[in-house]
């Protein structure tokens, strides 16, 4: 009943169907006024970047740390990783909210609010238009950047903001064990998957991109080839390895948050979650699809590493392309030898349609890297684009430079666009030397 008005809460007409108005009404009895309250948890189990009502910052783990200890401050929400927290209802009706990218509690420290080793929970509840964290008679108050715990009624209200387990960019992917994702022999070609000892190599560097639904695409910078199991077999054991793109559920990981604090990735078409065999810490060790179980050897952390620093084969290319003369019209190929002849990278000969057939493997967007070659082996807007194709290099920022009787700079979506409209635009390493 309002206050206000004396009004009851009223469905018109006592319509039991969707879309049914609601009004204040006269009391009456009737069961058009009679509800049911149904308890029911302050906040379901999920992934959240977590905002103070009315401001535009986010709870965020000081300089995205790992270590236990780590300040959890109030920061401008960028959604990186150090603002995305995974909350969990437990038995007894409290939360633990835990950093996706360190796995640890937030909890309160001798100086504020922290993250730490030691679990910890909290009592979620209602206040002036928000969530309140509560421990005990306190509550956490988050203004002007600081945390800290209050008296209960001064606590901050705060939204929970749904949001992926992982944001798209690049990452090591870190085992519990101790080693890192990489491919073996650093292969550019169809290889197995592998654990090894961190050394910083540019295979063991993925981009992480989504599918939708806490799915993703997991690229290997070093080949640009995807991770996938060999088979499409729903059978523990099953091989891991890289693989050109092919759009197929078998290239995509759902990411399960773990009670361990990490991430177990499961496979799309085999429901098999990737898995280091025997739980090996030797580098080197076999990585497979096995039953999800939860253990060590299927929890994975994945370490930003920001943006990629070109390598200096790389930035040769690439300044090697905005400097070397056009070539004639139709001698596209020939300026792509010249390309990488200049940038010190030896002479790779044969006409667009050779060096599509030959080195561009990769028709997935995301897997693109600067100082790769972009070809077609037909196209339809000239005859001897219908012959022998057409090519250019990616410069990266999603620009591709070519030769048409002048050198032009352009829209690699445009180009894609222009150009595939009799076959599929591929890209891949001239030569098959990756450059990263």
């Amino acid at each position: 009943m309002s206050r206000a008005g004396g009004l009851s809460l009223d469905v018109f007409g006592g319509k039991n169907a969707n879309g049914a108005n609601v009004r204040g009404y006269y009391k009456n009895g009737t069961d058009a006024q009679a509800w049911v309250f149904k308890a029911t948890a302050a906040l379901a189990d999920g992934n959240y970047v977590i905002t103070p009502t009315g401001t535009t910052r986010a709870l965020d783990v000081c300089g995205g740390s790992a270590s236990s200890g780590a300040k959890v401050q109030g920061y401008a929400r960028n959604d990186s990783m150090a603002q995305r927290f995974h909350v969990k209802r437990l038995s007894d009706g409290s939360y633990e909210v835990r950093n996706i990218n360190s796995g640890l509690w937030v909890r309160s420290g001798a100086n504020g609010i922290e993250q730490s080793s030691k679990s910890a929970s909290w009592t979620i509840g209602w206040l002036d238009g928000g969530l309140v964290f509560r421990s005990g008679d306190a509550s956490i108050s988050c203004t002007s950047g600081q945390c800290k715990l209050v008296e209960a009624s001064k606590g901050t209200p705060f939204v929970f903001d749904r949001t992926s387990i992982l944001q798209n960019g690049y990452y090591n992917i870190q085992s519990l064990l101790g080693t890192c994702l990489d491919i073996k022999g650093k292969s550019i070609k169809s290889a197995s998957a592998v654990a090894n000892s961190k050394n910083g190599a540019s295979s063991q560097l993925w981009y992480v991109v989504s599918a939708g639904n806490d799915a993703y695409r997991i690229i290997n910078i070093h080949s640009s080839f995807l991770l996938e199991p060999v088979s499409d077999a729903k059978t523990a054991g099953t091989n891991v390895r890289q693989a050109t793109y092919t759009g197929s559920a078998r290239q995509v990981w759902n990411a399960v948050w773990s009670d361990e604090g990490r991430i177990v990735l499961v496979n799309r078409a085999t429901g098999l979650a990737l898995d280091i065999s025997g739980a090996s810490t030797r580098s080197g060790a076999n990585v497979q699809e096995y039953t999800k179980n939860g253990t060590k050897a299927q929890c994975w952390r994945f370490v930003p590493v920001g943006n990629v620093t070109l390598s200096k084969l790389q930035q040769a290319v690439i300044k090697s392309a905005k400097n070397t003369p056009s070539t004639p019209a139709g001698y596209c190929s020939e300026w792509i030898t010249r390309v990488f002849r200049n940038a010190g990278l030896g002479s790779w000969y044969g006409d667009a349609c050779d060096m599509y057939r030959n080195y561009c493997k990769n028709g997935h967007l995301p897997a693109i890297q600067p100082g790769m070659i972009v070809a077609v082996s037909s196209h339809g807007h000239t005859r001897a684009g219908s012959i022998w194709g057409h090519i250019g290099i990616y410069i990266g920022d999603g620009l591709i430079m070519d030769s048409i009787g002048y050198v032009r700079t352009m829209s690699l979506r445009e180009w894609v666009d222009y150009y595939g409209n009799r076959v599929t635009p591929k890209w891949g390493w001239v030569g098959k030397k990756a450059l990263v």
